[in-house]
This record gives C-alpha cells, sequence and structure tokens, in this order.
C-alpha cells in the first residue's frame, strides 16, 4: 500500500477480491480487483504522508 504502481497490484490481489471496509473511500476504489486496491492505496498515501 505504501508504493508501488498498479502493475504491482496486478501481482499480488486477485481480480475478484473485493475490500469490504470501503464505505468512506472514493468511488474507485469500490471495484473489484487490483484497481480498487490500487486505488484505495493512491487515497491512503494521499492522507496519510508518513504512511509505513
Amino acid at each position: 500500500m505504501t508504493d508501488g504502481g498498479l502493475a504491482e497490484f496486478e501481482e499480488v490481489v486477485h481480480q475478484d477480491a473485493v475490500d469490504r471496509e470501503n464505505v468512506v473511500q472514493p468511488a474507485a476504489s469500490r471495484v473489484a480487483g487490483p484497481a480498487g486496491f490500487y486505488s484505495t492505496a493512491l487515497w491512503l498515501r494521499a492522507a496519510f504522508a508518513d504512511l509505513r
């Protein structure tokens, strides 16, 4: 979540994976698969400069 691009998320997140904790996250984070998790990562990176 702290670094990497969509390609890295595609390597480790299943295409049907769903983030069930995304009630307050941006709409782009509410899709299944790597794209949703990558969107969550970008959101967290913007919110928390020292995310580790």
